[in-house]
């Protein structure tokens, strides 16, 4: 994650900046649909998010 995203409603997750998640839906254009590492999911802004492999090359 790029930046912390504090849940506002019940399909919303909370994520800590710097936090790993798995997208498991990019279905909307805006949200994307997630895993964190506690088996906890919900939706993250995707201008939030940021692709693990374009950090790591």
């Amino acid at each position: 994650m790029l930046y912390t995203f504090i849940a506002r409603d019940e399909n919303d997750i909370s994520v800590e900046r710097g936090e790993i998640i798995t997208v498991l839906n990019k279905d909307d254009q805006d949200w994307f649909w997630v895993i964190r590492s506690d088996s906890q999911e919900g939706f993250v802004p995707v201008s939030f998010t940021y692709p693990i492999d374009l950090l790591l090359s």
